[in-house]
Protein backbone atom coordinates (compact mmCIF):
# COMPACT_ATOMS: atom_id res chain seq x y z
CA UNK A 1 0.00 0.00 0.00
CA UNK A 2 1.63 3.25 -1.14
CA UNK A 3 1.16 6.66 0.39
CA UNK A 4 1.40 9.97 -1.41
CA UNK A 5 4.42 11.95 -0.15
CA UNK A 6 3.82 15.46 1.13
CA UNK A 7 4.50 18.05 -1.54
CA UNK A 8 7.55 20.25 -1.04
CA UNK A 9 6.29 23.73 -0.17
CA UNK A 10 7.37 26.91 -1.85
CA UNK A 11 8.66 29.53 0.58
CA UNK A 12 6.26 32.46 0.63
CA UNK A 13 8.87 34.86 -0.77
CA UNK A 14 9.55 32.63 -3.78
CA UNK A 15 5.85 31.94 -4.25
CA UNK A 16 5.10 35.66 -4.46
CA UNK A 17 8.05 36.68 -6.63
CA UNK A 18 7.31 33.91 -9.17
CA UNK A 19 3.53 34.44 -9.16
CA UNK A 20 3.86 37.99 -10.52
CA UNK A 21 6.17 37.03 -13.40
CA UNK A 22 4.85 36.67 -16.96
CA UNK A 23 3.39 33.19 -17.38
CA UNK A 24 6.12 32.23 -19.84
CA UNK A 25 8.82 32.84 -17.24
CA UNK A 26 7.25 31.05 -14.29
CA UNK A 27 8.09 27.46 -15.27
CA UNK A 28 11.79 28.19 -15.75
CA UNK A 29 11.96 29.97 -12.39
CA UNK A 30 10.28 27.01 -10.69
CA UNK A 31 12.80 24.61 -12.25
CA UNK A 32 15.62 26.90 -11.12
CA UNK A 33 14.24 26.97 -7.59
CA UNK A 34 13.74 23.18 -7.50
CA UNK A 35 17.32 22.53 -8.59
CA UNK A 36 18.97 25.28 -6.56
CA UNK A 37 21.37 24.66 -3.70
CA UNK A 38 21.02 27.40 -1.10
CA UNK A 39 24.48 28.14 0.36
CA UNK A 40 23.20 30.02 3.41
CA UNK A 41 19.95 31.07 5.05
CA UNK A 42 18.52 33.61 7.48
CA UNK A 43 17.49 31.19 10.21
CA UNK A 44 19.95 32.76 12.71
CA UNK A 45 18.24 36.11 12.12
CA UNK A 46 14.74 34.65 12.40
CA UNK A 47 15.58 32.98 15.70
CA UNK A 48 16.69 36.38 17.04
CA UNK A 49 13.54 38.32 16.05
CA UNK A 50 12.13 38.14 19.58
CA UNK A 51 15.09 40.08 20.97
CA UNK A 52 15.57 42.32 17.94
CA UNK A 53 11.92 43.47 18.01
CA UNK A 54 11.56 43.41 21.80
CA UNK A 55 8.62 41.00 21.59
CA UNK A 56 7.33 40.60 25.12
CA UNK A 57 5.32 37.72 26.50
CA UNK A 58 2.28 38.25 28.77
CA UNK A 59 4.32 37.59 31.91
CA UNK A 60 6.84 40.33 31.10
CA UNK A 61 4.79 43.10 29.42
CA UNK A 62 7.28 45.86 30.27
CA UNK A 63 10.55 44.04 29.66
CA UNK A 64 13.42 46.27 28.62
CA UNK A 65 14.99 45.92 25.20
CA UNK A 66 17.82 43.36 25.15
CA UNK A 67 21.30 44.73 24.68
CA UNK A 68 22.81 44.42 21.22
CA UNK A 69 25.46 42.06 22.59
CA UNK A 70 22.72 39.63 23.68
CA UNK A 71 21.10 39.67 20.24
CA UNK A 72 24.49 39.33 18.52
CA UNK A 73 25.35 36.30 20.65
CA UNK A 74 22.04 34.66 19.70
CA UNK A 75 22.78 35.14 16.00
CA UNK A 76 26.32 33.82 16.42
CA UNK A 77 25.13 30.68 18.19
CA UNK A 78 22.89 29.69 15.27
CA UNK A 79 25.18 30.56 12.35
CA UNK A 80 26.91 27.58 10.76
CA UNK A 81 29.91 29.30 9.17
CA UNK A 82 31.49 32.80 8.98
CA UNK A 83 29.81 33.94 5.73
CA UNK A 84 26.37 33.02 7.06
CA UNK A 85 27.16 34.78 10.33
CA UNK A 86 28.15 38.06 8.68
CA UNK A 87 25.18 37.92 6.27
CA UNK A 88 22.79 37.59 9.20
CA UNK A 89 24.58 40.11 11.42
CA UNK A 90 24.51 42.81 8.72
CA UNK A 91 20.69 42.59 8.68
CA UNK A 92 20.40 42.24 12.46
CA UNK A 93 22.47 45.39 13.03
CA UNK A 94 20.19 47.42 10.77
CA UNK A 95 17.02 46.02 12.29
CA UNK A 96 18.22 46.58 15.86
CA UNK A 97 19.04 50.22 15.11
CA UNK A 98 15.65 50.68 13.44
CA UNK A 99 13.89 49.14 16.47
CA UNK A 100 15.69 51.54 18.80
CA UNK A 101 14.93 54.62 16.68
CA UNK A 102 11.23 53.79 16.26
CA UNK A 103 10.64 52.36 19.75
CA UNK A 104 9.63 48.97 18.34
CA UNK A 105 8.14 46.42 20.69
CA UNK A 106 5.58 43.69 20.26
CA UNK A 107 3.52 40.87 21.62
CA UNK A 108 3.28 37.34 20.20
CA UNK A 109 0.21 36.57 18.12
CA UNK A 110 -0.83 33.31 16.48
CA UNK A 111 -2.36 33.82 13.05
CA UNK A 112 -4.22 31.06 11.27
CA UNK A 113 -2.81 30.18 7.88
CA UNK A 114 -5.01 31.15 4.93
CA UNK A 115 -6.39 28.23 2.95
CA UNK A 116 -6.34 28.95 -0.77
CA UNK A 117 -8.13 27.37 -3.68
CA UNK A 118 -4.80 25.90 -4.77
CA UNK A 119 -5.15 23.49 -1.85
CA UNK A 120 -2.27 25.11 0.00
CA UNK A 121 -2.26 27.07 3.24
CA UNK A 122 -0.04 30.16 3.25
CA UNK A 123 0.87 32.82 5.77
CA UNK A 124 2.66 36.09 5.10
CA UNK A 125 2.25 37.35 8.68
CA UNK A 126 5.08 37.39 11.20
CA UNK A 127 3.55 35.94 14.39
CA UNK A 128 3.51 39.17 16.39
CA UNK A 129 1.72 42.50 16.55
CA UNK A 130 4.39 45.19 16.64
CA UNK A 131 4.25 48.72 17.91
CA UNK A 132 6.23 51.03 15.59
CA UNK A 133 6.29 54.68 16.70
CA UNK A 134 3.27 53.81 18.82
CA UNK A 135 1.18 52.43 15.95
CA UNK A 136 0.21 48.72 15.65
CA UNK A 137 1.75 46.90 12.69
CA UNK A 138 1.89 43.31 11.44
CA UNK A 139 4.89 42.72 9.22
CA UNK A 140 6.37 40.37 6.65
CA UNK A 141 10.17 40.22 6.66
CA UNK A 142 12.15 39.83 3.45
CA UNK A 143 15.84 39.97 4.45
CA UNK A 144 17.17 38.65 1.14
CA UNK A 145 19.83 40.50 -0.79
CA UNK A 146 18.91 38.74 -4.05
CA UNK A 147 15.74 37.03 -5.30
CA UNK A 148 13.79 39.39 -3.07
CA UNK A 149 10.25 40.66 -3.53
CA UNK A 150 9.79 42.97 -6.51
CA UNK A 151 7.34 45.88 -6.51
CA UNK A 152 4.60 43.66 -7.99
CA UNK A 153 5.42 40.86 -5.55
CA UNK A 154 5.12 43.29 -2.64
CA UNK A 155 1.68 44.27 -3.93
CA UNK A 156 0.65 40.61 -3.99
CA UNK A 157 2.02 39.93 -0.50
CA UNK A 158 0.30 42.94 1.07
CA UNK A 159 -2.96 41.98 -0.65
CA UNK A 160 -2.79 38.48 0.83
CA UNK A 161 -1.78 39.86 4.24
CA UNK A 162 -4.91 42.05 4.18
CA UNK A 163 -7.06 39.06 3.30
CA UNK A 164 -5.49 36.84 5.95
CA UNK A 165 -5.55 39.38 8.80
CA UNK A 166 -8.26 41.99 8.39
CA UNK A 167 -11.02 40.32 6.40
CA UNK A 168 -11.78 37.48 8.87
CA UNK A 169 -11.21 39.56 12.03
CA UNK A 170 -12.54 43.15 12.29
CA UNK A 171 -10.47 43.64 15.45
CA UNK A 172 -7.44 44.00 13.16
CA UNK A 173 -9.10 46.47 10.77
CA UNK A 174 -6.98 49.39 11.98
CA UNK A 175 -3.72 47.47 12.25
CA UNK A 176 -1.14 48.54 9.68
CA UNK A 177 0.54 46.10 7.31
CA UNK A 178 4.16 46.37 6.25
CA UNK A 179 6.88 44.56 4.36
CA UNK A 180 10.35 45.07 5.78
CA UNK A 181 13.17 44.65 3.28
CA UNK A 182 16.80 45.67 3.61
CA UNK A 183 19.06 47.86 1.51
CA UNK A 184 22.51 47.05 0.14
CA UNK A 185 25.30 46.17 2.53
CA UNK A 186 27.53 49.06 3.56
CA UNK A 187 30.62 49.14 5.73
CA UNK A 188 30.20 51.24 8.88
CA UNK A 189 33.64 50.48 10.32
CA UNK A 190 36.54 48.17 9.61
CA UNK A 191 34.99 44.83 8.65
CA UNK A 192 31.58 45.72 10.15
CA UNK A 193 28.67 45.83 7.69
CA UNK A 194 25.03 46.81 8.00
CA UNK A 195 21.92 46.68 5.81
CA UNK A 196 19.33 49.32 6.63
CA UNK A 197 15.63 48.36 6.80
CA UNK A 198 13.21 49.60 4.13
CA UNK A 199 9.69 49.89 5.56
CA UNK A 200 6.95 49.48 2.92
CA UNK A 201 3.42 50.11 4.22
CA UNK A 202 0.18 48.87 2.68
CA UNK A 203 -0.97 52.49 2.36
CA UNK A 204 1.71 52.98 -0.33
CA UNK A 205 0.33 50.23 -2.60
CA UNK A 206 -3.03 49.55 -4.25
CA UNK A 207 -4.19 46.17 -3.01
CA UNK A 208 -5.25 43.51 -5.50
CA UNK A 209 -8.73 41.96 -5.46
CA UNK A 210 -8.52 38.67 -3.59
CA UNK A 211 -9.78 36.63 -6.56
CA UNK A 212 -6.92 37.95 -8.70
CA UNK A 213 -4.30 37.35 -6.00
CA UNK A 214 -5.59 33.85 -5.32
CA UNK A 215 -5.54 32.95 -9.03
CA UNK A 216 -1.91 34.03 -9.31
CA UNK A 217 -0.92 31.76 -6.42
CA UNK A 218 -3.06 28.86 -7.69
CA UNK A 219 -1.40 29.03 -11.11
CA UNK A 220 2.09 28.76 -9.62
CA UNK A 221 1.18 25.84 -7.37
CA UNK A 222 -0.47 24.03 -10.29
CA UNK A 223 2.76 24.26 -12.27
CA UNK A 224 4.79 23.31 -9.18
CA UNK A 225 2.81 20.10 -8.69
CA UNK A 226 3.31 19.09 -12.32
CA UNK A 227 7.03 19.81 -12.09
CA UNK A 228 7.45 17.74 -8.93
CA UNK A 229 5.46 14.83 -10.40
CA UNK A 230 7.66 14.83 -13.50
CA UNK A 231 10.74 14.80 -11.31
CA UNK A 232 9.42 11.86 -9.28
CA UNK A 233 8.51 9.93 -12.42
CA UNK A 234 11.99 10.49 -13.87
CA UNK A 235 13.65 9.22 -10.71
CA UNK A 236 11.61 6.01 -10.42
CA UNK A 237 13.06 4.22 -13.50
CA UNK A 238 16.58 5.03 -12.36
CA UNK A 239 15.83 3.63 -8.91
CA UNK A 240 14.30 0.48 -10.42
CA UNK A 241 17.36 -0.03 -12.64
CA UNK A 242 19.62 0.33 -9.60
CA UNK A 243 17.62 -2.23 -7.62
CA UNK A 244 17.66 -4.66 -10.57
CA UNK A 245 21.43 -4.31 -10.91
CA UNK A 246 21.84 -5.08 -7.21
CA UNK A 247 19.59 -8.15 -7.49
CA UNK A 248 21.30 -9.50 -10.60
CA UNK A 249 24.70 -8.91 -9.01
CA UNK A 250 23.62 -10.83 -5.92
CA UNK A 251 22.42 -13.92 -7.84
CA UNK A 252 25.18 -13.96 -10.48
Amino acid sequence: MSSCPKMRRLPETDLARIAVLPSGNQASQLVKFRDSIIPLNYNPLRKAYTGLLNIQGPLLPDATRPKWSTVRDAVEQNARFPKELETNLSVARGLYKFAEMHDVSGRPETFMKMQLRAGEAVSFLHPAVLSVDGAPVVAFFDPRDSNKLSIKARQLVLSLMHEQLRVPDPDFAQVGLAIIQFGPKREVSDGIFVREPIFIRDTEIDLLPFEEAEEMVASVYSQWRVLLRKGSAARRPAANDHQRDLFEGAVA
